[in-house]
This record gives C-alpha cells, structure tokens and sequence, in this order.
C-alpha cells in the first residue's frame, strides 16, 4: 500500500469548494491518458469489491468555498491500496507533471510527486479520539438510510474489509462483532455538513467532529485496523474524498 503526495502551484486567485469529486475526475483522466482500459475498469467499480484507492481532498470541511492564493503550494494525497496500481497512477502522474490541473474552476500546475509506504500502527492505547475531518457516512447492510453518527462498526467495519481484501483474509463478521463492542464511545462532538452535490441528480449528506472511545480489549489490532481507516478513508464514497479520519491514541493511564 502507497500513498501519493501531489504538490499542486495555483495558477491564479479563485474560490473551491469540496473538491475530492473533482480530483478524482482529473486522477482518472490521467490515468486514461496512460491506460484507458486500466482507468475503464476502475471507474466500473466492477473489478474489486472495495475501490482500490482513496482521495484526500484539497481542504476537508466544505461549509464556504475556500480561497486559492496564486502561486502558492497546495497537496493532493492518493492512498494506493492495490499494489499492482502503484505503477500506472505513478507513471500517469508523472507523465502531467509540469502540466495544468483543472479542479472545478481552478487551475493548478503539478509540480512535484512523492510517495511513501503504509505502515500500520500497532499500540495498546486504552482509549482513542477521532477527528471526522472530511464528511463522513456509513453504509450498514439491512439499512436504507445512511449513518450520520460514529458508530464503531463503521470505524472498524471499513479497515476490517479493506483489510480481508488488498492484505490477507484475516477478519470475519463475528470479529467485527466483537472488536465494535470492545471500542466503546465515551463522548462525541459531531454535526451534519451541508449536502455536497456529486451530480445532477446526487447529493450526499455527512457529518463532522470528534469522538472519543474507550479501549476495552485488543487495542492493538484495533489501533492496526483505526490506522488503516487513516491511510484509506472510511465509509461511504472514499475515492470522493469523503470519510478522511485523524486518529490519537492515548498509551498511559490516566492520573
């Protein structure tokens, strides 16, 4: 697993707002610059169970439209999740690099790539605080309706998938039942944002805030799964930017 940090130069003063929808579009069309079969099938979302990358977008709430200074630098971040995707997104980016980026009604030149590998955290915290920093929803199996509230099955059950998936087959339904009842909530801070409109006929609602919980039992595998949920996105609509996290942990005891 690899994540991608784009350094963007803004091209002139302009206003942006949510603007993971749009990196998105620009990623893909870079990718089909290089690969239009490869960026055909990721776009179907009918070759992997889970989206096999996520995107962290330019500026994570989304209440007012954000001020873009000319000439300043700006960072894009892509978590890779499918190893054998490393290359293409690499080596289509590359290929724009020096080239104008076109998010929404701003223009960007790409000017510099890196990257880095995942590493999990493995830390026997006995209790946690997580920041919703980008808005957040969560998908349950047998609902309708989305979830607007940090539920532990949402934080866990995301990871826990991507993790059966793109490392080793590790979790099952009955671990998610229990490593959910384990992250118990001590006291949240959340509010719902405004609907961000995805197209014509979409609109998502998502919350924002803290959280914290309460450790109650094998903190480590659930700092690993928590630090994947930082590097992936949790929830619903990842590769939208939504559901990016901020996790702490807290290792002493309290006084």
């Amino acid at each position: 697993m690899y994540s991608l940090h784009l350094t963007l130069i803004s091209s002139s003063r302009c206003s942006i707002g949510f603007s993971g929808k749009n990196i998105n579009a620009w990623l893909l069309s870079a990718l089909s610059d290089y690969n239009k079969s490869l960026a055909e099938k990721i776009h179907s979302g009918k070759y992997w169970p889970m989206s096999p990358y996520s995107v962290k977008p330019l500026f994570y709430r989304n209440k007012i439209a954000k001020k873009i200074i000319p000439k300043r630098e700006y960072t894009v971040k892509i978590s890779i999740l499918d190893d054998s995707l490393e290359e293409p997104f690499i080596l289509s980016l590359a290929e724009k690099l020096g080239e104008k980026v076109k998010l929404g009604k701003c223009e960007f030149i790409l000017s510099n790539i890196h990257g880095s590998l995942w590493n999990p955290k493995r830390v026997r915290a006995y209790s946690l605080s997580v920041r919703f920093r980008s808005p957040i929803f969560f998908k349950i199996i047998g609902r309708d309706k989305n979830i607007l509230f940090p539920i532990s099955r949402g934080l866990l059950g995301t990871p826990m998938r991507l993790w059966n998936y793109f490392i080793e087959n590790r979790f099952t339904k009955d671990d998610l039942d229990r490593l959910s009842n384990l992250l118990f909530l001590l006291e949240y801070d959340v509010r719902t944002v405004k609907p961000i409109r995805l197209s014509r006929n979409r609109k998502v609602i998502g919350f924002i805030g803290e959280a914290k919980f309460e450790v109650l039992g094998e903190a480590e595998t659930v700092s690993e799964l928590l630090s994947l949920g930082e590097f992936s996105n949790v929830g619903g609509s990842r590769t939208l930017g939504f559901g990016c996290i901020e996790v702490n942990f807290n290792v002493a005891e309290e006084n």
